[in-house]
């Protein structure tokens, strides 16, 4: 039966031998080669064959299994997974590969080791790119991978408190970051409203989707109230 990236990143570690061990006898050659042929009788690309082993959190333990896959250990197998996370733009590795990706980054009991680190190496790329780019799709992609990132928690709460900077006011509209980071609890109602990076299209917006209550607005209000955007607060408070 063939395998999906989906299914070799999930598999536990018992599986893993049960995929791999029958094909140590059929695939033969230098790495490279016999990389290949592993993912051929896999179904699947080398790109899949590594993410699927380099992201499983099991793989580490299933043993000389880097090295059966032409890697000197396993350290060089997650320096390639890595690289190729990082760097690919939707041609070794689809969206929906990328997401998929994400949520095993995020984990449900832990976060696999380096989760924060890739993920953010990932988006800075990106966005440079998208700064750069009106392509739809690659803006479309990255609207999509900073929710995941929001939703499975691989922003660093350091990271989170530059993105309310103005220096990120575009990027912000672009994606909704903004109520991304109060739905997620990563920013509190109160440091949202009162950060000077904020604008007042974002405090509305985040008001008119449930994201920030009278409670937080009247609150807001009674420090701030001759605030150049408190007359649109009032009156979204009073809504």
């Amino acid at each position: 039966m063939a395998e999906t990236l989906d299914t070799l990143v999930r598999a536990p570690g018992q599986r893993l031998v049960e995929i791999f061990g029958p094909l140590r006898e059929q695939a033969q050659g230098g790495a490279a080669a016999r990389r290949t042929q592993i993912a051929q009788l896999l179904g699947l690309s080398e790109a899949h064959l590594l993410c699927g082993v380099g992201f499983n959190p099991d793989a580490a333990k299933v043993r000389d299994l880097a090295r059966f896959l032409g890697y000197a250990d396993q350290a060089a197998l997650v320096a390639e997974r890595n690289f190729l996370f990082i760097h690919d733009r939707y041609r070794a590795l689809a969206l929906d590969d990328i997401l998929t990706l994400y949520a095993v980054l995020g984990g449900t009991v832990a976060p696999l080791a380096g989760a924060s680190d890739v993920a953010m190496s990932r988006l800075s790329r990106l966005e440079a790119q998208v700064e750069e780019t009106i392509n739809p799709i690659l803006i479309g992609g990255y609207k999509l991978e900073l929710q995941a990132i929001y939703r499975y928690r691989l922003a660093p709460l350091s990271f989170v408190e530059t993105r309310l900077g103005a220096d990120h006011r575009v990027l912000r509209a672009l994606t909704g970051e903004g109520e991304l980071m109060l739905a997620q609890g990563l920013v509190s109602p109160a440091r949202f409203l009162r950060h000077a990076g904020i604008t007042e299209d974002e405090k509305l917006t985040a008001a008119a989707a449930g994201l920030l209550g009278p409670a937080d607005l009247d609150s807001d209000l009674a420090e701030r109230p001759n605030a150049a955007d408190a007359a649109a607060l009032r009156k979204a408070s009073a809504a």
